[in-house]
């Protein structure tokens, strides 16, 4: 084997092996949350009505890729495979940017730290990389000419199938859905967060100061913790009538007041400063 011949072999086998790992990883990640993606894609501008569809489709194609990239005999069906789903994701992500009217939630396992531009720098970076092992691959009667004819019709097939699901999602969720409706992505950013080391508190209410806690163990116990999380203060609440047949009390804030209430007892307690008073 000449030189150049080895060193082509070489970039083939990375290349090969860079999208076993990538196709590996986000199939193994889909079919691990499978619920969740499938309610990502339910929440698409492009693929809601089509997401059972997809969500089974996706990682079945990236579970088979890999099989044919492993066999040296199919390695060049697998590189054009690559090179169209990722051109595929690629063409998504940018109508999703682009003719969009909200801009859904970016997710994907390994890429999920990733906004959606650097999703799209990063899936063009894959679709050239099979580009060239498409043009390094040898093949014994396929010419680079057929390569160029396969490569171009695969791409223009791959392109059509995602604008054609793209406008026939449109129609459907906009004149034959069955009361489906999308979420607008409105992502919370943190800011702070604050270690309460049990899982028995639950949130009771708020003020413009403050955060209040109850807890599912200490039913009478009141957790105050400022909004800037940086002080917290516990208050026992006591009460003036206890010989009602509570099983469970639950604390809500309203305004100045507090409110104990169990469900299963026809009264209420409003409370002000930790002390209850029965209505």
């Amino acid at each position: 084997m000449k030189t150049s011949e080895k060193i082509k072999s070489v970039i083939v086998n990375f290349i090969s092996w860079l999208f076993i790992l990538l196709f590996t990883y986000a199939a193994t990640n889909k079919v691990l949350d499978f619920q969740n993606f499938k309610q990502q894609l339910g929440q698409s501008p492009l693929l809601s009505s089509f997401a059972e569809q997809v969500a089974w489709a996706v990682p079945s194609a990236e579970f088979l890729i890999v099989i044919l990239l492993v066999l040296p005999k199919f390695r060049y069906a697998a590189l054009v495979s690559s090179f169209v789903l990722m051109l595929m994701f690629t063409v998504y992500i940018y109508i999703i940017l682009n003719h969009s009217v909200f801009v859904p939630c970016s997710c994907g396992g390994i890429l999920e730290k990733m906004d959606w531009h650097e999703h799209l720098i990063f899936n063009i970076g894959f679709v050239f990389l099979a580009l060239i092992g498409i043009g390094l691959q040898p093949t014994q009667y396929i010419t680079t000419k057929k390569k160029l004819i396969v490569v171009s019709s695969s791409a223009v097939t791959g392109i059509i199938i995602v604008i054609a699901l793209f406008l026939i999602s449109e129609n459907i969720h906009s004149y034959h859905n069955k009361f489906v409706r999308r979420l607008s992505s409105a992502p919370a950013t943190k800011i702070k967060d604050y270690n309460l080391k049990l899982r028995s508190y639950y949130f009771a209410g708020a003020d413009d100061g403050h955060v209040y806690l109850g807890n599912t163990t200490s039913q009478l116990l009141m957790t105050v913790v400022d909004t800037a999380l940086n002080k917290t203060t516990t208050h026992n609440i006591t009460l003036d009538k206890i010989d009602l047949p509570f099983r469970s009390l639950t604390i809500r804030v309203s305004g100045p007041y507090f409110y104990i209430y169990d469900g299963m007892v026809p009264c209420y307690y409003k409370v002000k400063l930790y002390r209850a008073s029965f209505v």
